[in-house]
Protein backbone atom coordinates (compact mmCIF):
# COMPACT_ATOMS: atom_id res chain seq x y z
CA UNK A 1 0.00 0.00 0.00
CA UNK A 2 1.26 3.55 -0.60
CA UNK A 3 0.72 7.16 0.31
CA UNK A 4 -1.17 7.40 -2.86
CA UNK A 5 -3.86 4.50 -1.78
CA UNK A 6 -4.62 6.56 1.63
CA UNK A 7 -4.87 10.64 -0.60
CA UNK A 8 -7.04 8.59 -3.47
CA UNK A 9 -9.19 7.45 -0.44
CA UNK A 10 -12.17 9.35 -0.58
CA UNK A 11 -15.34 8.90 1.61
CA UNK A 12 -17.66 6.33 -0.49
CA UNK A 13 -21.43 7.26 -1.23
CA UNK A 14 -23.70 5.69 2.10
CA UNK A 15 -20.68 5.69 3.78
CA UNK A 16 -20.52 7.24 7.21
CA UNK A 17 -17.59 9.09 8.82
CA UNK A 18 -16.93 5.79 11.53
CA UNK A 19 -16.33 3.39 8.70
CA UNK A 20 -14.42 5.90 6.22
CA UNK A 21 -11.87 6.42 9.26
CA UNK A 22 -11.40 3.01 10.38
CA UNK A 23 -10.64 2.64 6.80
CA UNK A 24 -8.21 5.79 6.30
CA UNK A 25 -6.76 4.84 9.62
CA UNK A 26 -6.16 0.63 8.41
CA UNK A 27 -4.65 2.78 4.64
CA UNK A 28 -2.23 5.08 6.99
CA UNK A 29 -1.02 2.25 8.99
CA UNK A 30 0.78 0.20 5.89
CA UNK A 31 1.80 3.30 4.05
CA UNK A 32 4.68 4.33 5.57
CA UNK A 33 3.86 6.68 8.25
CA UNK A 34 6.49 6.10 11.93
CA UNK A 35 5.22 6.21 15.35
CA UNK A 36 7.54 8.77 16.08
CA UNK A 37 5.84 12.01 17.79
CA UNK A 38 6.63 14.08 15.14
CA UNK A 39 5.50 11.63 12.97
CA UNK A 40 2.11 11.64 15.16
CA UNK A 41 1.76 15.79 13.99
CA UNK A 42 2.31 14.14 10.50
CA UNK A 43 -0.26 11.52 10.50
CA UNK A 44 -2.91 13.92 12.41
CA UNK A 45 -2.49 16.97 9.99
CA UNK A 46 -3.12 13.66 6.93
CA UNK A 47 -6.24 12.62 8.26
CA UNK A 48 -7.43 16.38 8.38
CA UNK A 49 -6.73 16.71 5.04
CA UNK A 50 -8.01 13.91 3.59
CA UNK A 51 -11.21 15.05 5.38
CA UNK A 52 -11.15 18.04 3.74
CA UNK A 53 -10.53 16.84 0.22
CA UNK A 54 -12.55 13.55 0.51
CA UNK A 55 -15.74 14.27 2.37
CA UNK A 56 -19.01 13.50 0.59
CA UNK A 57 -21.33 15.86 1.96
CA UNK A 58 -21.29 19.63 0.73
CA UNK A 59 -22.30 20.75 3.94
CA UNK A 60 -19.94 19.41 6.42
CA UNK A 61 -17.03 20.60 3.89
CA UNK A 62 -18.94 24.45 4.02
CA UNK A 63 -18.54 23.93 8.12
CA UNK A 64 -15.30 22.62 7.66
CA UNK A 65 -14.39 25.84 5.48
CA UNK A 66 -15.20 27.67 7.96
CA UNK A 67 -12.67 27.18 10.30
CA UNK A 68 -9.60 28.64 10.21
CA UNK A 69 -7.50 25.92 9.74
CA UNK A 70 -8.84 23.21 12.06
CA UNK A 71 -6.75 20.40 13.74
CA UNK A 72 -7.95 16.51 14.16
CA UNK A 73 -10.46 16.55 16.83
CA UNK A 74 -12.11 19.84 15.70
CA UNK A 75 -12.87 18.42 12.19
CA UNK A 76 -13.89 15.46 13.64
CA UNK A 77 -16.43 17.34 15.84
CA UNK A 78 -17.57 19.15 13.02
CA UNK A 79 -17.97 16.32 10.63
CA UNK A 80 -19.56 13.92 13.25
CA UNK A 81 -21.86 17.16 14.23
CA UNK A 82 -22.91 17.88 10.85
CA UNK A 83 -23.58 13.79 9.76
Amino acid sequence: MSMSDFYSCYQKTGQTFIEWKAELCEKMRHCGFTSSVHANKLRERALRDIYVMGIKSPKILQALSKEQNPDLETAEKIIQHDE
